[in-house]
């Protein structure tokens, strides 16, 4: 099976007429790692209490 070939990161995706250019907004992110599965509900519960927009991720 072939793969498909990517653009090397350093060089920027031309827009095309089927794939126009795009804006990327600024997202600034905290991420914090908790020593357990009860520390990061907690954790969750809290920010979201304070009004902050979360998720919960496993890696």
């Amino acid at each position: 099976m072939k793969r498909k070939s990517h653009p090397p990161e350093d060089r920027p995706v031309e827009a095309t007429e089927d794939r126009p250019q795009q804006a990327c907004p600024a997202l600034y992110q905290v991420v914090v790692e908790c020593q357990d599965e009860r520390q990061q509900q907690a954790l969750f519960e809290q920010l979201r209490q304070k009004g902050y927009p979360c998720r919960l991720l496993m890696l």
